[in-house]
């Protein structure tokens, strides 16, 4: 299955789910949503969430 950015406009993920997000600058970025922000995975800083623009599902892991 091919994962496809979401708008956060059309939808956010679920809260502390882990996903790519894109931000306006062309960054992309292990992340989270806790409560109303976005925070890095790999730094746990908060983003600003007016810079996240999308979001996917990570991809699943491979098998072999």
């Amino acid at each position: 299955m091919e994962n496809k950015w979401i708008s956060v406009k059309d939808r956010l993920p679920e809260e502390e789910e882990d996903v790519l997000s894109y931000q306006f600058n062309g960054e992309i970025n292990i992340s989270y949503t806790y409560g109303h922000e976005w925070r890095s995975l790999e730094s746990g800083f908060r983003m600003d969430n007016s810079v996240v623009t999308h979001w996917m599902p990570l991809p699943e892991p491979p098998t072999a």
